[in-house]
C-alpha cells in the first residue's frame, strides 16, 4: 500500500509539473525597494548619511522617496535606525558616499545608474518592434532606422536621424534629419516650410494639374501681376485677342496709337494703316492680294458679267479672319443707263456699288469703293473673291483699263477679326 501511494504521489508531481511547463512565463526578482546599509562592523548602519552626487563630482544630485518622483530626499539622506531609507533614482549616473553620522566615510561608489533605467540611458539597439502607449520624449539625439509605433505623444527635443515608417502622433520639435527622404499621405504644417535645395533643382515637384486655391505667388517666370511680361515676347510670338481695349494708348509696330478712336475707322488697302488718328500709324495686314485688268470687258444688258477675281488663302495662323475689299474701274458706255457692281466670295454678296450712265460715249467714267467682309474666315482657309458688273444699258458697257490714267484693280487684304 505504501508503495501505490508513493507511485501516485509521484504522478501528481509530474502532472504539476507539465502544468507549470505549459504556463511558465518570464520572471525576474523582486526589486530592492527599501534598502538597507550596513556599517564595518556588520551592524545596521543606524544614523547614517547617504551623499548622493553626480558622476565624478561632488555636485549635489536628487534622489526621491516615491516611485513617481514627486517627493525629493534630503541630501545627505538620513537613514533610520535599521540603517533603512527609501532611495528611488533617475537614469542619470551617481556617486554615492555612505558616512557614519559622526562624518566618517563608511564607503564610496561612483558611476552607479539603475538597471532598471539602464535601457534608455545607454546606447541600444533594438532589432524587435517596439511600441509605445504613452508619452515618451527623446532627451538626447535617438536613430530610427525602421520607424516607431506610438500610441501617445512622442517628443524629439534634439532631433534625430529618422527612417521608415512613423504612426501615431509623433511630435518632432527638434530637427529630425529625414535621410532618406519624407513620404506622408498628408502633411500640416504649422510653422514655416523652407526648402534648402540649391539653383537649378526644383524646391518641390508638382504632379496634380488641380488648380491651387489661395496660391499667392510673388513671382512667376521673373514676371508678377505688377508687372507682367510683354506679350507675344515668349512662346507663342502671335497673340490673338476676341476683345482688345487700350485705355490710354497702343503701340503697333513701333508706332503709339493715342486717344478713342471713332466709330466706322478701317484699315485701307493701299497702306494698311488705321484711319483717323492724326499719325496714321501702320497696322499690320496679314496677307495682301491685288489683281489688276489687262484688257477690257464688255457688259451686256441685264447680264451680271465677272471683271476681276482674286483667289486667297487665309494665314495658317492668327485667324479668324476678315477681308477688306476695295476696288476700282474705268468704263465707257453707248446709251444713258444705271450699272451695279458688287464682290462675292461664293457665299456672301457684299461691297455693291450704283452708278447712272448720263450721256452716250462718256470715256472715263470711274468708279471706287470699299468694304470689309460681313463673315469671318478660318485659318488656311481658301476663297476666291469675285468682282462683278451688271448694266441697264442695252448696248455694249466696256470696263478696262485704257480708259484713262489708272488701272481697273480688284485689291484684298486679309486682317484679323476685331
Amino acid at each position: 500500500m505504501r508503495h501505490i501511494r508513493n507511485v501516485l504521489i509521484l504522478a501528481c508531481l509530474l502532472m504539476l509539473g507539465t502544468i507549470g511547463l505549459v504556463r511558465s512565463t518570464t520572471v525576474a526578482p523582486i526589486p530592492f525597494v527599501v534598502s538597507q546599509w550596513f556599517n564595518a562592523n556588520g551592524q545596521p548602519c543606524a544614523g547614517c548619511l547617504l551623499y548622493t552626487y553626480q558622476a565624478g563630482t561632488t555636485m549635489a544630485q536628487a534622489t526621491y522617496s516615491d516611485a513617481l518622483g514627486t517627493m525629493l530626499n534630503a541630501n545627505p539622506v538620513v537613514l533610520n535606525s535599521s540603517g533603512r531609507a527609501n532611495v528611488f533614482v533617475t537614469s542619470l549616473a551617481y556617486k554615492f558616499v555612505l558616512t557614519t553620522a559622526n562624518g566618517v566615510t563608511v564607503w564610496t561608489i561612483d558611476n552607479v545608474t539603475s538597471s532598471a533605467l539602464a535601457l534608455l540611458a545607454t546606447n541600444n539597439v533594438w532589432s524587435g518592434t517596439q511600441e509605445f502607449q504613452n508619452t515618451v520624449t527623446f532627451d538626447s539625439t535617438p536613430v530610427f532606422n525602421t520607424g516607431f509605433t506610438a500610441g501617445g505623444p512622442v517628443n524629439l527635443t534634439l532631433g534625430g536621424s529618422l527612417a521608415g515608417t512613423f504612426s501615431g502622433s509623433p511630435t518632432f520639435s527638434g530637427t529630425p534629419n529625414f535621410a532618406g527622404g519624407l513620404s506622408v499621405s498628408s502633411l500640416t504644417l504649422s510653422g514655416q516650410l523652407t526648402s534648402t535645395v540649391t539653383t537649378g533643382t526644383a524646391p518641390f515637384v508638382v504632379s496634380s494639374t488641380t488648380e491651387v486655391a489661395n496660391l499667392n505667388a510673388a513671382m512667376l517666370e521673373g514676371d508678377t501681376w505688377e508687372a507682367p511680361g510683354t506679350i507675344g515676347s515668349t512662346t507663342p510670338s502671335t497673340a490673338v485677342f476676341t476683345t482688345s481695349s487700350c485705355t490710354t494708348s497702343c503701340t503697333i509696330d513701333g508706332v503709339t496709337i493715342s486717344g478713342t478712336p471713332s466709330a466706322g475707322q478701317v484699315l485701307t488697302a493701299s497702306s494698311s494703316s488705321v484711319a483717323g488718328w492724326a499719325a496714321g500709324p501702320a497696322v499690320p495686314v496679314q496677307a495682301f492680294y491685288s489683281a489688276t485688268l489687262s484688257g477690257t470687258v464688255n457688259v451686256s444688258a441685264t447680264t451680271p458679267t465677272t471683271v476681276l477675281t482674286q483667289a486667297v488663302t487665309m494665314p495658317s495662323a492668327g485667324c479668324p479672319c476678315r477681308a477688306m475689299i476695295s476696288y476700282g474701274f474705268q468704263m465707257t458706255n453707248s446709251s444713258q443707263g444705271t450699272a451695279t457692281s458688287w464682290i462675292s466670295d461664293g457665299a456672301v454678296e457684299y461691297a455693291a456699288a450704283d452708278w447712272g450712265i448720263n450721256a452716250a460715249n462718256l470715256l472715263h467714267n470711274g468708279l471706287q469703293t470699299m468694304d470689309i467682309s460681313p463673315v469671318t474666315y478660318a485659318n488656311s482657309a481658301a476663297v476666291t473673291f469675285t468682282l462683278t458688273v451688271e448694266s441697264s444699258v442695252a448696248n455694249v458697257v466696256q470696263v478696262g483699263h485704257n480708259f484713262g490714267s489708272a488701272p481697273s484693280y480688284l485689291h484684298v487684304s486679309i486682317i484679323p477679326s476685331n
